[in-house]
């Protein structure tokens, strides 16, 4: 009864009624393994990340190939910054999950975070043999943006299949390209100017070719961009 009541409660997001019914149940179950996955649960979506470990490590001495503890523990670990033995764990779930788009992507992922340069390279690579999603190479491209890999997002992302004609993608890659001052803005100006045909009105697309403009001396191109953007919102941020 603790269980089950305690289970509703956190599928409904009240985490802090779903612990107090799983202590009860523990306690008057101290047997049932099942609470401590549970407990894992509950606590990593309260960020308490040590908490969730501690909990879920106790689950998997009994049930050591339980895929929801396993990718509990990993993204806590993850989220803990503990990457070495986040990756100890991904060997697990790799044993357990047929995933592998996602778990060589978190592979890369995790050597990137401890700067195994080539060995992240290799696995995102890995990952897009099984996934040639926009999702994935999107994914790839954020994870080497946010630790300010400009150059090795765009690589990536260069390799979409259908870059030519996404203007989410292009606009993204474009900017990597001022982000680590790339020295290609030839390019990057014939592809703004191809999305700006789609949508003229863009704002942020016409903002990044005025900058465009001002690298390739272009002042009088640039102040015609700059004024679009003033005129079509004049709170526009930059």
């Amino acid at each position: 009864m603790y269980f089950d009541k305690a289970l509703q409660l956190y599928q409904k997001g009240n985490f802090k009624k779903s612990l107090l019914h799983a202590k009860r149940g523990l306690k008057k179950n101290p047997t049932e393994i099942k609470y401590f996955l549970l407990f894992g649960l509950i606590f990593y979506s309260q960020n308490k990340f040590n908490e969730s470990i501690k909990n879920l490590n106790i689950f998997l001495k009994y049930d050591p190939k339980n895929v929801d503890a396993l990718i509990t523990k990993f993204h806590s670990l993850r989220a803990n910054k503990n990457y070495n033995e986040a990756l100890l764990t991904l060997r697990s779930i790799e044993e357990v999950d047929s995933r592998k788009s996602d778990i060589y992507f978190f592979y890369g992922e995790c050597n990137l975070k401890i700067n195994n340069h080539e060995t992240a390279k290799k696995f995102f690579n890995k990952s897009l043999k099984f996934n040639q999603s926009k999702r994935n190479f999107l994914n790839i491209f954020n994870t080497y943006e946010k630790d300010d890999y400009f150059f090795e997002a765009a690589e990536f992302l260069r390799k979409y299949q259908d870059f030519d004609n996404d203007s989410e993608v292009i606009l993204r890659f474009c900017k990597t390209q001022f982000k680590f001052n790339s020295n290609n803005f030839i390019q990057v100006e014939k592809l703004l100017k191809k999305i700006l045909l789609l949508d003229k009105n863009n704002t942020e697309i016409l903002f990044w070719l005025g900058n465009c403009s001002v690298l390739l001396g272009k002042i009088e191109d640039a102040t015609k961009n700059f004024l679009a953007v003033t005129y079509l919102d004049k709170d526009f941020e930059t």
